[in-house]
C-alpha cells in the first residue's frame, strides 16, 4: 500500500482482503505519527491482517521502536 491516507489505506486493504490477502505491505517512513494512523485504520477495519513496514532507512531506531509499540 503506497503512502496514502487513513481512509484510502483502509480501502485499499478491503481490495486485497476481498483478494484473499492477509499481509500487506506498506510504504511508510515519511512521517510517524501519519503512519501510525494509517496503520490503526487498517487494524480496525481488518484486525486480523499483519503487516511488512518498509520505511527504505525513513525511521530512526528510536522512530521504528515507536511505530511498533503503538501498534500493540
Amino acid at each position: 500500500i503506497p503512502i496514502v491516507s487513513p481512509a484510502e489505506a483502509a480501502t485499499l486493504a478491503t481490495e486485497y482482503s476481498k483478494q484473499g490477502f492477509k499481509t500487506l505491505k506498506l510504504k511508510v517512513g515519511k512521517n510517524v505519527n501519519a503512519d501510525i494512523e494509517v496503520l490503526r485504520a487498517i487494524k480496525i477495519a481488518h484486525p486480523d491482517f499483519s503487516f511488512i513496514l518498509d520505511a527504505n532507512e525513513g525511521y530512526t531506531a528510536d522512530e521504528a521502536i515507536e511505530v511498533l509499540e503503538k501498534l500493540n
